[in-house]
């Protein structure tokens, strides 16, 4: 069985992993969870970029940890894909972004937590039946009754309840609760298709004339997601010492996720133009890693 942390992933810069060439508007959309359409970054994107972050500072140690094609040995990381828990969607009042979230999207990331680190999920009355038009804040973030505009749309503000407020002060540091509000999952959906980043790209020829313009999404900078990475004690092949599951989460620490700081990858397409760049920090530890819970 392995035991899991949870690892915050916030976009410096917007972000492109791309589902291939598609007929419609957008030439080159971004990848998107099949139900619920929401977009996602693979775990595969996070577990070769750890990868390569190793092997770039201890080859061997690499292979022990993430497994060598050969098979002699079968890695004991294991990556969970990582699902969006704030999009940041441009507003006036306050300015210049809020970080959006829903109903949903909360309840699936406490029972994630619930799940892989062993959390009890607090009870939140104010998530039940948000209605549309409506967003839950922070106590301190606008008055009741109040107005918010995100994009076009007007929001009226309610206050949340002591449970989700707590539960919003588990975005720090770098997220400002303030910030942050719940809007009804209908209105989510909206802002996870149409709020994202558009741009128009074009190829030149020799003769510097523009050919084969091409219309890419991305998520906008600021987006933020959640996901987990497992260990388990070390499989391969043979005798010999063995790394014990806690020795695999401090080498993952030391060497690829930077300690208590954190670090910066580079994820998905467009590095050329400067997508991609991520902030990812440990931001809960299962007991069975640690002794003790760590809460970031």
């Amino acid at each position: 069985m392995y035991d899991f942390a949870e690892l915050r992933l916030q976009c410096i810069t917007p972000l492109h992993i791309g589902c291939g060439q598609q007929d419609g508007v957008v030439d080159l959309p971004i990848i998107r969870e099949p139900v619920t359409r929401y977009p996602w970054v693979p775990g595969s994107s996070l577990r070769g970029v750890f990868r390569d972050r190793l092997e770039r500072e201890d080859a061997k140690l690499a292979e022990r940890i993430f497994g060598r094609a050969d098979a002699t040995s079968a890695g004991c990381v294991s990556m969970i894909e990582g699902r969006i828990l704030l999009l940041p969607v441009r507003s006036e009042n306050p300015g210049p972004f809020l970080w959006v979230t829903c109903p949903f999207i909360l309840r699936r990331w406490l029972a994630d937590r619930a799940f892989f680190l062993g959390e009890a999920a607090p009870g939140l009355s104010s998530l039940d039946s948000l209605p549309d038009g409506k967003v839950l804040c922070h106590q301190e973030a606008g008055q009741p009754g109040g107005k918010i505009h995100l994009e076009e749309f007007p929001f009226e503000i309610l206050r949340a309840d002591d449970g989700l407020a707590s539960l919003l002060t588990r975005f720090r540091p770098e997220i400002d609760k303030e910030r942050v509000v719940v809007v009804a999952d209908e209105a989510f959906g909206h802002f996870s298709l149409f709020a994202t980043h558009l741009q128009q790209r074009v190829q030149l020829d020799s003769a510097k004339t523009v050919v084969n313009p091409f219309l890419m999404e991305a998520l906008p900078a600021e987006s933020v997601f959640y996901s987990f990475v497992g260990c388990v004690e070390e499989r391969r092949a043979g005798d010999g010492d063995r790394l014990a599951r806690k020795r695999v989460w401090s080498d993952l620490q030391r060497h690829v996720l930077g300690g208590q700081d954190g670090c910066f990858i580079q994820l998905g397409g467009m590095e050329a133009i400067g997508f991609g760049l991520t902030r990812v920090r440990c931001s809960q530890i299962s007991t069975a890693l640690v002794g003790e819970a760590v809460e970031a």
